[in-house]
């Protein structure tokens, strides 16, 4: 463990947990194992959101759902091909996007809880 946390990889290395799991149990089975079920997961939950995003819209005809989800898919796309400083930009932006419903629901039953209140 102590080896592990003295940064004794490359400063160049970016390996990510495949990286950190190889330098703590050195085993190439282990190493392996890690790498494909960080691929499995990747992979599944990407697909996965693909579908939720397309099935949050009101939209039903299928060729409209297909497009929803293509475009989902070529805008994360592209959006990786510029690096992970736009990632981050993005990121932020959409989470922002995704709160506002979230934030106004919070602030609408607020103000009935409180107007409850001034009542009682």
């Amino acid at each position: 463990m102590c080896k592990l946390l003295s940064q004794e990889s490359s400063p160049n290395s970016n390996g990510g947990s495949v990286e950190w799991v190889d330098k703590a149990f050195e085993s190439p089975l282990i190493s392996h194992m890690n790498a494909c079920m960080a691929l499995f997961s990747s992979l599944t939950s990407y697909s996965l959101l693909v579908v939720l995003v397309a099935d949050y819209l009101p939209f039903r005809q299928l060729w409209v759902l297909w497009t929803i989800k293509a475009t989902t898919v070529v805008l994360s796309a592209v959006i990786n091909i510029f690096g992970p400083d736009i990632v981050a930009r993005f990121s932020l932006v959409l989470v922002s996007v995704v709160f506002v419903p979230f934030m106004l629901q919070v602030l609408r039953f607020g103000s009935f809880y409180l107007e409850k209140a001034e009542q009682e």
